[in-house]
């Protein structure tokens, strides 16, 4: 078979194996080339070569060839290129196989090199911090008379940046509901994988909306149905085989004992599967990928917060996908790590909250204590630009790692030896970091030492390439990195290199000397030495130079000369055998040479290319060696992370303004919050001063019915408490004034609604199966979260499920707040009877002397009036939504006495602007501070929110800023009907 031939049965093969989204990149000689068959109708089949050229701006010609009577049609890139489009490629979710010649022979046979999907796809450079892929296997069950219908699903993840891997298993009784999914949704949101492989023997369709409901949509996903036949399906059900477990595991971890081996063969069988055939997956993709991965560490919910249906999204606590930037998310907002493997660790620990108190209560006390002692901002300044040790280490594993790279290795482990030492320093610090097995600095000072001895850095950290071709466009000298003394061989080369190069240097010098007889000294030489990576150097001259140089030789009357080189090294040049040779095409110039010049040039070429050979040689020996010291550089990368936490968590503390949350342990969860605020309102909202509020619950009272209008501020009080409970398990200071608490065990939500996420259900269906979780998992030591319940059915059922859920859930003693506007059920004599059920409500003032409504926003006793908005309709006779209409005309249309884009901002924010007056709309004069700035504490906060906040700050002129100091008083802005206004506090 031909080329075009053997390339479009590799296609038709692989598509068939990992789906339309295949593309095969053939190496031709220096080019990796893609194939088509152009039909009588112009389309062209056989592969996806139009696509490739769209995504790669690539042209598509004909070649003269024929297969079928159909023209063969092709566009390819030269090799050097492959990285650029191989991204290009992956940006769109193709898997690109790659074919590589074996020999640069003509008719050479070609092999598998690798295949490159999203989940294997290893980047030169990327700025992103983990590359997940994640095998998902569910296994249904029928029901015995010893066991219901049960669904085991078992999750195996591999991070190819950093090697690390996890596996986890789940057990659930059986029955068509989305609700049995949300643990896989919360692992896959925790791992957000690239490419995930679902195995499953359950109907095809119905794992299609599996894939849908746990997030998996817009992932490149691989799904394999036992119940057929296929080559895929053939390699599941082996991976069932403990055989081929217990080869895979033997194989790629000699190390492990066959004890842990089996025992985890016994405890996570389905998770073993998952695990057994994602590293087949990837091997076959790319065995340099599962070399010197880590064990799969086991994922179980001991001693962590479960976050059930959907929590982590509906609390904002990671991105839903919707918004950028850092207030997307309450994790953006709060990882401000300096590093990847800190930022790592901690999206880790704010996905996965503690519920050990011991853990929790070191960590609040770690935080403090370099708080107090003022060591967080040394450890943050200290870490700043180190690299990723994980990534570099799997870069050395795969030999991807040049010079350059190590050198940053080198300096990433001082700076970590330097806030190691610092840490040491102090003896609580120095006892943590010694009892957790992180004390580093002698691995740090081992690894830097064998790097500084045997390279030169100076050099090193320009070489970025450690190809023939990179190194060959240097000196000798300079592409020589490694320190003399370090390797005999490399050292007699360079001497030889050098030797030879500064005898042609010397020959170049005397004839410019001769010329120079002749014709007058320019800046650029007469005689050039041409050099290439691949070919010996010549001297070379143009033609009417090389005329002077006859001239001046047959003047000179010699037939040889003795030279010195730099070195002081005598030779002989034969002037007399020289001769001028036309090189090639090349018309203006001509190669001046001789027997003795020709050997030099060829002694010059070939120590040179020996040297590149063997400093390639020795650097990834070298980087083998490194690699051994895997576990030295794994303390190192540990300690770093625990680092930058702390380092983090101060930082968030200090600049936010958040308290040390207390632990004070009672016989069931609770919490006791005094000014709670929303950490992604709170920055969001600079109009307004955020308003903070106290509550108490799980201890006297259990539940809460939280009552008011839409806009008051409902739903974002009970995020607060969502979040700042997660964060105070995640080991985190919370934005309140104080917090007291026993840990929870588990967290429900339910405030965004999930229709359209599982193909079939309805909301109602949806709330409803996430009810029926919450009520059936539920208990003390949980805490429940939801908005607006039964929002998807008729008023009388939702009234009627809504109190019978607030029932069991007060029967249980969970902790539960709901916001709602159900106020008829206040009447029920079930909720009356409730002696652990509080109602409360955010209060909306209408303002019937100035014809506004003024948003309170501070929680109120009992649930308040029911008629929020028709007591504003009534007094105006006119519909509420021709007032809302009004009222946003009116603000698009007010005229403004100044450009906008011509004010100039506050010196105390860069947020406020300086415009007219706030309270006579003359021109302003002077910022105001309507909370007076000598009130606020030493770091300029008044409890929660810091003196320069916008919403602290207006614009007045001289006269009212006067009339406002007179009595005294502060001052507050509050939301109206009538936009923002200033009222006494």
């Amino acid at each position: 078979m031909g080329i075009v031939d053997d390339y479009l049965s590799y296609t038709k093969k692989y598509k068939l194996e990992y789906g339309e989204n295949t593309l095969v990149l053939m190496q031709v000689g220096s080019f990796f080339e893609v194939y088509g068959l152009k039909c009588k109708d112009n389309n062209i089949t056989g592969s996806n070569i139009e696509d490739f050229s769209r995504i790669c701006d690539m042209v598509i010609s004909g070649k003269n060839q024929k297969i079928k009577g159909n023209k063969v049609m092709m566009a390819g890139f030269g090799l050097a290129q492959i990285e650029k489009y191989i991204k290009k490629l992956q940006n769109t979710g193709y898997t690109i196989v790659i074919y590589t010649q074996d020999t640069k022979a003509k008719n050479t046979t070609r092999s598998l090199s690798e295949i490159i999907s999203p989940g294997t796809y290893f980047a030169s450079e990327s700025d992103k911090l983990t590359n997940n892929i994640m095998c998902i296997w569910l296994h249904y069950t029928k029901k015995t008379r010893y066991s219901p219908e049960k669904l085991w699903t078992g999750i195996a993840c591999l991070d190819n940046f950093t090697g690390k891997s996890r596996i986890c298993q789940f057990e659930r009784e059986y029955y068509k509901d989305s609700s049995i999914y949300d643990d896989l949704e919360r692992q896959i949101s925790i791992d957000n994988p690239q490419e995930c492989i679902v195995i499953s023997n359950l109907e095809n369709d119905y794992v299609e909306q599996i894939v849908q409901y746990v997030g998996l949509s817009n992932v490149k996903t691989h799904l394999i149905d036992q119940t057929k036949e296929g080559d895929m399906v053939k390699f599941s059900k082996n991976a069932e085989k403990q055989v081929y477990q217990n080869e895979v595991m033997t194989r790629f971890f000699p190390n492990i004992s066959p004890e842990l081996i089996i025992n985890t063969f016994k405890t996570h069988c389905i998770a073993m599967q998952a695990f057994t055939f994602l590293v087949d997956f990837i091997f076959q993709h790319s065995p340099v990928l599962v070399n010197k991965m880590a064990f799969p560490i086991f994922e179980s919910n001991a001693e962590r917060l479960l976050l059930a249906n959907h929590s982590l999204r509906q609390l904002n606590i990671i991105d839903d996908s919707r918004h950028k930037g850092k207030l997307r998310s309450v994790a953006a907002l709060l990882n401000n790590c300096m590093t990847a493997m800190g930022k790592r660790g901690f999206n880790y620990q704010i996905t996965s909250p503690h519920t050990n108190i011991e853990k929790l209560e070191c960590i609040y006390n770690l935080t403090e204590h370099a708080l107090n002692i003022d060591i967080w901002g040394n450890i943050r300044n200290g870490l700043r630009n180190v690299r990723d040790l994980d990534n570099i280490s799997r870069r050395m594993v795969f030999n991807k790692i040049s010079p350059r790279q190590l050198c940053d290795f080198m300096k990433t482990i001082k700076k970590i030896m330097e806030v190691g030492n610092m840490v040491n320093t102090d003896n609580t610090f120095s006892d943590y970091v010694k009892i957790n097995d992180m004390l580093c600095i002698k691995e740090c000072e081992k690894l830097s030492n064998i790097i500084e001895k045997t390279f030169d850095c100076e050099k090193a950290q320009y070489i970025n390439d450690i190809s023939p071709e990179r190194l060959g466009t240097l000196m000798p000298e300079d592409a020589c990195f490694v320190k003399k003394g370090i390797n005999i061989e490399i050292d007699d080369l360079l001497e030889k290199s050098i030797y030879s190069s500064e005898k042609l240097e010397a020959i170049q010098s005397y004839l410019c000397s001769l010329i120079e007889t002749i014709e007058k000294k320019k800046k650029n030489p007469f005689v050039k030495i041409h050099e290439t990576p691949k070919s010996d150097p010549f001297l070379i001259a143009t033609k009417r130079r090389t005329t002077l140089l006859k001239s001046a030789i047959e003047k000179a009357k010699l037939d040889s000369v003795s030279l010195t080189t730099k070195s002081g090294v005598k030779f002989d040049l034969k002037l007399s055998e020289i001769r001028y040779i036309t090189m090639g095409s090349n018309k203006k110039d001509l190669c001046i040479t001789n027997g003795a010049i020709t050997k030099i040039a060829n002694n010059i070429q070939k120590s040179r290319d020996k040297l590149i050979h063997r400093i390639g040689a020795f650097f990834y020996n070298f980087i083998n060696d490194i690699v051994s010291m895997q576990e030295s550089i794994n303390k190192i990368s540990r300690f770093a992370s625990w680092a930058d936490n702390l380092q983090n968590r101060c930082y968030i503390a200090k600049k936010y303004n958040y308290c040390k949350p207390k632990i004070v342990i009672k016989n069931k969860s609770y919490f006791d919050i005094e000014g709670l605020r929303h950490p992604l309102i709170e920055q969001l909202q600079i109009n307004e001063l955020y308003v903070t509020n106290d509550i108490c619950m799980g201890d006297v009272k259990d539940g809460l019915l939280l009552y008011g209008t839409n806009a008051v501020g409902k739903t974002s009080f009970i995020r607060a408490v969502g979040i700042s409970i997660v964060m105070a398990q995640a080991g985190l200071y919370v934005p309140c004034k104080s917090m007291t608490f026993n840990p929870y065990n588990k967290l429900f939500t339910r405030i965004l609604g999930n229709d359209n996420l599982f193909k079939g259900l309805s909301t109602f269906a949806v709330e409803m199966s996430e009810l029926r979780t919450i009520l059936t998992m539920s208990d003390e030591n949980s805490l429940v979260i939801g908005d607006e319940l039964c929002s998807g059915t008729e008023s009388d059922s939702a009234k009627s499920i809504f109190t019978t859920g607030v029932e069991w859930l007060h029967e249980k003693k969970a902790t539960f707040l709901f916001a709602t506007h159900f106020h008829e059920v206040n009447e029920y004599s079930e909720i009356e009877d409730m002696d652990r059920l509080m109602m409360k409500h955010m209060s909306v003032i209408y303002d019937s002397k100035n014809d506004k409504l003024v948003y309170n926003r501070k929680l109120q006793d009992g649930p308040g009036e029911n008629m929020y908005g028709l007591e504003v309709c009534k007094s105006l006779n006119l519909p509420a939504a021709f007032l809302k209409r009004a009222h946003g005309l009116r603000m698009k249309y007010d005229p403004k006495k100044s450009n906008i884009l011509a004010q100039k901002t506050s010196r105390y924010n860069s947020k406020k602007l300086r415009g007219n007056c706030k309270l006579c709309g003359k021109k302003g004069d002077e910022i105001h501070h309507l909370k007076h700035q000598i009130n606020a504490d030493v770091n300029g906060f008044f409890k929660s929110h810091h003196k320069n906040h916008p919403a602290n700050l207006i614009n007045l002129c001289e006269s009212c800023h006067d009339k406002i100091h007179e009595d005294g008083k502060q001052h507050k802005i509050v939301k109206t009907s009538n936009g923002y206004e200033i009222e006494p506090i």
